[in-house]
């Protein structure tokens, strides 16, 4: 460009003339699109009389007088930047099974001629038949859609440089481009192994501990995938816990009082929703088997309740909140709640809490958390809920209901009912016990399988005895099929023989 310059002629004939000439050289931006200088020119083109662009430009002649060449050679000849790509990203997560990925490319400025063809796969490892399966967006943005083929490995795309994509000026692409950021493409199925027990056959040793490996870190494993069966009925795990540390070893523990009988067990892991990282299912189910010679004789041989004079039965203890009580509700994290000295009804909720009820009839109920709950002076009904909770009765007569998980049940003074309502909530243990006491089965006998015939028949057959040291523990036949060979613990009875114990202590 040429703004107002000056040429003057000389004085007179021959004489000397002066003028100042210039030229801009202009370009649409001083910088990138990322603030810098990257990508500028080294060099400018050479300026023509094409296009030219003149203002204030004059000329005289020798005498002063106005000559006809004013703005003959004025020009602007702009420089424009050349579109190019600024960023080819991903769609978290990275690591994914899916069979189609999209990638985000954006560029400097709004651009056109953008397809397929513009595009490449970067790929490492086992994938195959990888492909572009569309073109999306306008202007500065555009979404390319792959198809991730076969197989695992990792999957990027690199924009081209072939000169079909260009700007409104038609300035082509500055440079091709590949993405710094790619899928981990992850189609390989985890799969699993049951660690085989050892020594087999077992010379009447139960086992306790059993490991599962996994080929790859897993998720959603927890001891229901697992199935537990001897002689091909199934044997239930009620003690049985699965952890832990990388998510791809697991070691399953307390399986001595499921495995001490005699016969052929099988151990089996179910696919389920078991999946790897990247969503993978888990490919197929693992199991292994093991023989058991003879029954562990450390394992708690079975008896059944000792009889009541005439096969009497226990009663229940009758639990009614009082009349006109008092509210008082905890929150979701660990409270401390103590009640009055009138009925009261208090709710730990969610938290690990310490409940105290002092005077009345009062009901307690701990739900989540691992609780410790003191009904006080009153006759109270305390429920452990969820966790592995602590009910302490203490004075009156009071119904304790521990609930899931492994508790800790103490009726203290008075005739105390202990309430089991599954035979999957855990082993609970019983402090105290005395000879008014009750354990109460009703909710577990009102299933079909335990019907049938008189209470204390239906006692003998489906509920047995074991002693285990100096304490008694109370088994339940787990399906309830008469056939009297599988049970599960349910609850251990401390410094208690199974002498002292008669078909008096149980209601169902």
């Amino acid at each position: 460009m040429f703004l107002d310059n000056r040429a003057q002629g000389g004085t007179g004939a021959g004489g000397t003339g002066s003028g100042l000439g210039g030229a801009v050289f202009i370009l649409d931006r001083t910088t990138n699109a990322n603030g810098n200088n990257a990508n500028m020119p080294d060099t400018l083109p050479t300026l023509t009389a094409a296009g030219l662009f003149a203002r204030g430009n004059s000329a005289s002649s020798d005498n002063g007088t106005a000559a006809n060449n004013n703005n003959i050679y004025g020009s602007s000849v702009p420089f424009r930047i050349p579109p190019e790509v600024l960023s080819v990203a991903i769609a978290l997560p990275a690591l994914t099974a899916t069979s189609s990925v999209s990638f985000t490319v954006t560029f400097s400025k709004p651009v056109a001629g953008v397809d397929a063809s513009d595009f490449a796969l970067v790929t490492t490892g086992a994938i195959a038949s990888a492909a572009i399966s569309s073109i999306a967006g306008s202007g500065d943005t555009f979404t390319v859609t792959v198809n991730t083929g076969t197989g695992s490995g990792t999957l990027g795309l690199k924009v081209l440089n072939d000169k079909t994509i260009k700007d409104a000026d038609d300035g082509v692409l500055l440079a091709p481009f590949t993405g710094t950021t790619v899928y981990t493409i992850d189609k390989t199925a985890p799969t699993a192994d049951i660690v085989d027990v050892t020594p087999d056959p077992r010379p009447g040793v139960a086992v306790d501990t059993i490991t599962i490996r996994f080929s790859e870190v897993v998720s959603n494993v927890d001891v229901t995938d697992l199935l537990l069966s001897r002689e091909g009925a199934s044997v239930p795990m009620a003690a049985a816990t699965l952890s832990t540390i990388d998510n791809q070893t697991f070691t399953l523990r307390g399986l001595k009082f499921s495995t001490g009988r005699a016969g052929s067990y099988q151990l089996t892991l179910d696919v389920n929703d078991i999946t790897d990282l990247a969503g993978n299912p888990l490919s197929q189910r693992a199991l292994d088997t093991w023989q058991m010679s003879f029954d562990d004789p450390d394992s708690p041989q079975l008896e059944d309740v000792p009889a009541a004079p005439n096969g009497q039965l226990g009663t229940p203890v009758p639990f009614r909140l009082g009349r006109a009580f008092q509210r008082i509700n905890g929150t979701n994290r660990a409270d401390r709640l103590k009640g009055t000295n009138k009925s009261d009804r208090i709710l730990g909720r969610a938290g690990d809490d310490i409940i105290k009820a002092l005077g009345g009839k009062d009901l307690v109920n701990g739900r989540i958390g691992s609780d410790l709950l003191r009904g006080g002076g009153g006759s109270d009904q305390l429920i452990g809920g969820d966790g592995n909770d602590r009910l302490l009765g203490q004075a009156g007569n009071d119904v304790l209901i521990g609930g899931a998980g492994n508790d800790t049940l103490s009726g203290g003074g008075g005739k105390n009912m202990f309430v089991f309502n599954s035979i999957t909530e855990g082993i609970d243990t019983l402090l105290g016990f005395n000879q008014s006491d009750v354990i109460d089965l009703r909710n577990i006998f009102k299933q079909p399988a335990f019907s049938g015939i008189t209470p204390f028949q239906r006692l003998r057959e489906f509920v047995k005895l074991a002693q285990v040291g100096s304490s008694t523990q109370v088994l339940i036949d787990t399906d309830g099929n008469g056939a009297g060979k599988d049970f599960v613990a349910i609850a251990q009875i401390n410094n208690t023989a199974i002498s002292s114990i008669s078909s008096l202590n149980f209601v169902v």
